[in-house]
C-alpha cells in the first residue's frame, strides 16, 4: 500500500473542523487514516518538527500538511518553512506551496487571481499595498467607494467600506498601522541624528484595497471536495455589507447554476483535490472574492444536508450528511489517481518536479507522530 505523509502540528492536529471534538482539535485522525486505507493509502502521521531533509528522501513523495492561524502568524512561519523546503527537495506538496502562502494571506491571494487567465474569476482587480504611504501616492489611481482589507483576517474582521477618498485614507491607516512605541523612538533618534535620513513608515501592515460591490443581498461559500459541491448561502449582515461572519447562513437547492459552473472552473484551474470558494454574484457577472485550499472552514460541508454533482445534463443535489474526513480523504485518493493516469505508470509526482537521482532511501512504514 502506497504511503502520503500527513503533517501535523505541535499539537498533534491535523486540519481545520468546525465541528472537531475536542473543540479545535481538527480532523478525527483514526477516521482520516482508516478513510485513507479504504482508498488504498497507508496515512503516515508526521510533526513538522520532525522532517529529516537530511537523512530522507522526499522526492515524488505526496505530502499534505496542516496549516495555522496564530496570532502575528508565527506558528504559520514555521509550517512555510517546512513545506517550502520539502517542496524544494522534490515533494509532491498537496496543495503547492503558493497556495499556503495565500493562506491568511489576502495580499498573495489578489496575485494569484492576477496571475490567472482573463476571466471572471480575475475582473475584481484589486491593488495591494505595502504601507500607507504607498497608497497617499497613487490615490488618484483609485476608484471609490472602496473596501479596505488586512492581508490577514477571516470572517469580515477589520474589512472596512470606503466611500470616498477620506474614508479610504482613515480605513487605510487603520489596518496598516504598525506602531511599536520602542522601534519607533530609535527610529525618531536616527532623523534626529542624520540628516537627510527618512524615517520608516508608521503603516506597514500590508493591505489590498477591492472595488466594492454595491447592492449585493449574499453571496455563495462554495467547499469542493473533488466531484462533490457544498454550497452555503450567506446573506449580509443586518445594516452592513458584509456576509462573511453574518450568522445568516441558509442551504438551499436552488443555487444558480451559473455559480456552480463558476465553482467548477475555477477549481480545475487550481489544480487540487479541495477548495473553498467565496463567490458573488452581480448582475450576470461572477466575482471571486476569495479562496482558500488549506485550513479552511468546515461548517459549510459538516452541517450540509445535501451536496451537489454534475450529471451529463445539470447539476443534481444528492441527498445526505457527509463526514468531511472521509470526503477529504476521497478527494485526495482521486486527485493522487488522476495526476498518477495523466503523468503514466510509475510513482506520483508533481508536474514539472523531475530530479536528479537522490541517494537516500524514500520514506517508507509509519513515520512517529
Amino acid at each position: 500500500m502506497d504511503g502520503v505523509t500527513l503533517l501535523t502540528d505541535y499539537k498533534g492536529h491535523f486540519g481545520s473542523k468546525h465541528a472537531a471534538v475536542p473543540y479545535r482539535s481538527g480532523f478525527d485522525r483514526d477516521l482520516l487514516a482508516r478513510s485513507f486505507a479504504q482508498h488504498g493509502w497507508r496515512a503516515d502521521f508526521l510533526s513538522f518538527c520532525d522532517v529529516d531533509f537530511r537523512a530522507v528522501n522526499w522526492h515524488q513523495r505526496p505530502v499534505l500538511y496542516t496549516s495555522a492561524q496564530d496570532h502575528a502568524l508565527h506558528y504559520k512561519a514555521f509550517v512555510e518553512d517546512i513545506v517550502l523546503g520539502l517542496e524544494t527537495a522534490g515533494a509532491w506538496v498537496i496543495p503547492p506551496f503558493r497556495l499556503l502562502r495565500a493562506h491568511h494571506n489576502k495580499v498573495f491571494m489578489e496575485i494569484l487571481r492576477d496571475l490567472r487567465k482573463p476571466g471572471a474569476a480575475s475582473d475584481l482587480a484589486a491593488r495591494s499595498f505595502g504601507t500607507l504611504e504607498e497608497l497617499r501616492q497613487r490615490m488618484a489611481q483609485l476608484s471609490v467607494p472602496a473596501v479596505v482589507k488586512p492581508a490577514a483576517g477571516d470572517m469580515g474582521k477589520s474589512v472596512i467600506l470606503c466611500r470616498d477618498r477620506s474614508e479610504l485614507l482613515r480605513g487605510a491607516a487603520r489596518v496598516s498601522s504598525s506602531r511599536h512605541l520602542p522601534t519607533d523612538l530609535w527610529d525618531l533618534g536616527r532623523r534626529i541624528r542624520r540628516k537627510g535620513y527618512r524615517r520608516e513608515s508608521l503603516h506597514r501592515k500590508r493591505f489590498i484595497v477591492q472595488p466594492f460591490l454595491a447592492g449585493l443581498t449574499n453571496d455563495w461559500k462554495v467547499l469542493v471536495y473533488g466531484r462533490k459541491y457544498y454550497v452555503l448561502r450567506r446573506r449580509v449582515r443586518t445594516g452592513d455589507f458584509r456576509a462573511s461572519g453574518s450568522g445568516r447562513f441558509e442551504f438551499v437547492r436552488e443555487v444558480p447554476s451559473q455559480v456552480l459552473d463558476f465553482a467548477s472552473a475555477v477549481f480545475a484551474g487550481f489544480e487540487v483535490p479541495q477548495i473553498s470558494l467565496d463567490i458573488a454574484v452581480d448582475g450576470d457577472r461572477l466575482h471571486l472574492l476569495e479562496f482558500q485550499a488549506v485550513y479552511f472552514g468546515t461548517t459549510t460541508i459538516d452541517e450540509a444536508p445535501f451536496h451537489f454533482e454534475r450529471s451529463p445534463t445539470a447539476w443534481q443535489p444528492i441527498d445526505g450528511a457527509s463526514r468531511v474526513e472521509e470526503e477529504f480523504a476521497l478527494s485526495v485518493a482521486e486527485y493522487l489517481r488522476e495526476r498518477k493516469s495523466e503523468q503514466g505508470a510509475g510513482t506520483a509526482a508533481p508536474r514539472g518536479a523531475d530530479r536528479a537521482a537522490d541517494p537516500r532511501p524514500p520514506v517508507q512504514g509509519v513515520l512517529p507522530t
